[in-house]
């Protein structure tokens, strides 16, 4: 940390001039005045550092969220649903409790970013992603596979990073996007983004902010919610070198909480709140990249479930600070730190009190190695030490092998792991015995084919062993152990292609194969087959339509009646779109979801889909 505070003093220059792009990726702006050269696609979850999408490994997607392929409401649950090797549901409708499985990987295993600052999850580890909106996002980049040693604790099956846009390099504008749709569906959402700009002088101070609100009387009854979230970015050029930034998030929800179709009418409620701000500086020049920010959120939910009040709170604070140096036109070499602290309080009206404060430093280095042409490696480490638990050493080794302009290959070995949640804890353990964070040994191969116009397609073979998962003893009060060891493996396949200059056709697929050893059995809702497949034509430059399916098979889940493990209906859910642009700046468009009117429950047993729905969007840019 006092190495890069250096570093920023020792490089900082009273000029305020653009910031050049690393070496490998640096492209000149501007041809004349008025001719803009388009940037080649890059993404940043991988290493921390932007690279470049065509190279990176077939595990990474990105998503545009303003991409009409996509469904509406603007939540992450719906973008999720169209990676490959993830599956992801909501439990009752739009922005409701969803569970996501990276990989077959429980929902607490993934880690939830917002432009690389840490979210804080809740008091059970899980990220209440239907509380984040992507409008206003650029876009939403995704790493599947254990990823601890570069985002340290709960990045065990994955990570998720909604970026959001860089005001230095867009232009000034104002968007705003109304939706209405069936069962008392409206949504409001504000986009402005400014810059100080001047002709050909590049922008020194930018900001963007978005706000959304949003209201549905659901399908079933005691299903309303409401729900309103802020995203804001700042960014100041201090140099040609050097930016400060400081972004946040606010939010807050009130929801009714609908019970399975076995007992359809229970008066339970969840009302939720969370913040974060996180100021930041970076560092760049031909040869090194550092950044050092410090972020602070909180979230609370209070609710009456089963007849009793529960109160949560969480406070957090992360501090990291990395510098990537390249030590020539073949070698990077990187080190990075960071401390995590975290407060939880717990009230019940049983009453039960649980108070804690969690604390963790971890430390990484890297080195990326290309050497050749064809061959590239990366190697990090990392170690963690914890103030409630034994310290966890993880690494991660990727190769890859460039076999061709347009084909490479991948290979990777990784661990990850998963800090024990204020949950796990606030039961004590079995036999006072302190609990060991969860454990992921991650293998994988693929393949990534971009030709960067018309096709681009990925497949990989996976499996994941899992140690150490974390268990109960259902007896009260409800003490936690170490004992759990499970296994996920799997094929997942993506494609997107231009077939004509007015027909793309994409999809992706996984099959997924799980057990539990415990009991031998699979993996409680994890379908052993999800894929989906779209086209969209563009007949004129004004006109969209599209049809996609989803199809998922294979799930075993428990009897909302018998607790018994059952099998799960199969399920096939069709999507449809028609959009119309009106000018440049006036967006119209119909979407109809479940158009078949499919029943099989999406998300679990006793909770059953929703029903066909219709949905209609303006968009108006400034």
């Amino acid at each position: 940390m006092i190495a890069f505070i250096a570093l920023v003093l020792a490089q900082a220059s009273p000029l305020a001039q653009a910031s050049p792009p690393p070496a490998e990726l640096k492209i000149e702006l501007y041809e004349t005045k008025q001719e803009v050269v388009e940037l080649p696609e890059t993404i940043v979850i991988e290493n921390r550092r932007p690279s470049l999408l065509g190279k990176a490994s077939p595990s990474v997607s990105k998503f545009t969220p303003q991409d009409s392929a996509l469904p509406p409401f603007g939540t992450l649950s719906n973008i999720l649903s169209a990676t490959p090797g993830v599956y992801a549901s909501e439990q009752a409708g739009i922005g409701s409790s969803t569970s996501v499985f990276f990989r077959g990987t429980n929902s607490a295993h993934t880690a939830f970013l917002l432009d690389g600052r840490r979210l804080s999850e809740g008091f059970s580890g899980n990220y209440e992603i239907g509380r984040y909106r992507t409008y206003g996002l650029s876009s939403v980049e995704i790493l599947r596979g254990p990823s601890s040693s570069l985002y340290g604790a709960n990045a065990l099956g994955g990570v998720i990073d909604c970026r959001l846009p860089q005001p230095l390099s867009e232009s000034s504008n104002v968007r705003s996007t109304l939706e209405i749709g069936s069962y008392g569906y409206a949504s409001l959402s504000i986009s402005a983004t400014n810059n100080n700009a001047q002709g050909t002088e590049p922008a020194t101070q930018g900001n963007t902010v978005t706000f959304t609100t949003s209201h549905s009387d659901g399908w079933r009854d005691n299903s309303s919610r409401d729900a309103s979230n802020l995203l804001f970015k700042s960014v100041w050029k201090i140099s040609d070198k050097i930016n400060f930034d400081i972004l946040g998030s606010a939010d807050n929800g009130r929801a009714r909480l609908s019970g399975t179709d076995v007992n359809p009418t229970p008066d339970d409620w969840q009302n939720d709140h969370g913040w974060l701000v996180s100021p930041g500086i970076f560092f760049r020049d031909e040869s090194t990249q550092a950044a050092a920010f410090w972020s602070h959120s909180e979230t609370s939910t209070k609710s009456y479930t089963f007849a009793t009040d529960y109160s949560y709170k969480v406070k957090s604070d992360e501090l990291t600070a990395y510098v990537d140096q390249k030590v020539n036109s073949q070698l990077h070499l990187g080190l990075g730190v960071s401390y995590g602290n975290n407060r939880f309080n717990q009230v019940e009206s049983t009453p039960k009190i649980y108070i804690n404060t969690l604390e963790s430093l971890g430390f990484w280095t890297w080195a990326d190695w290309k050497i050749n042409a064809h061959n590239q490696l990366k190697v990090t480490l990392r170690e963690d030490t914890f103030s409630d638990f034994k310290k966890h050493f993880s690494w991660d080794i990727n190769y890859r092998h460039q076999l061709n302009k347009e084909l490479s290959a991948h290979a990777k070995l990784a661990t990850a792991y998963h800090t024990p949640t204020a949950n796990d804890l606030a039961g004590g353990t079995v036999g006072g015995v302190p609990l060991r964070p969860e454990s992921n040994y991650g293998k994988e191969l693929g393949i990534r084919y971009e030709n960067g116009k018309d096709l681009s397609w990925t497949v990989v073979v996976f499996e994941n062993s899992l140690t150490d998962l974390i268990s109960f003893d259902f007896t009260p009060p409800y003490p936690a152990y170490n004992i759990n060891e499970a296994r996920t493996r799997g094929i997942e396949l993506g494609v997107q292609t231009q077939i004509t200059d007015t027909l793309k056709l994409f999809g992706s697929g996984t099959y997924l194969n799980t057990k539990d050893f415990a009991t031998g059995d699979s993996l409680i809702r994890r379908p052993d087959l999800i894929f989906t497949l779209g086209a969209e034509m563009n007949p004129t430059a004004a006109w969209t339509y599209g049809l996609s399916v989803n199809h998922l098979a294979n799930r075993i889940d428990y009897d909302p009646v018998s607790f018994a493990v059952v099998k799960s209906p199969d399920g096939t859910y069709w999507r449809t779109w028609l959009v119309y642009r009106y000018k440049t700046s006036q967006e119209l468009s119909l979407h109809v979801e479940n158009l078949f009117n499919e029943t099989a429950a999406p998300a679990s047993l006793g909770f059953p889909a929703q029903p066909r729905s219709f949905y209609l969007s303006f968009s108006v840019k400034y």
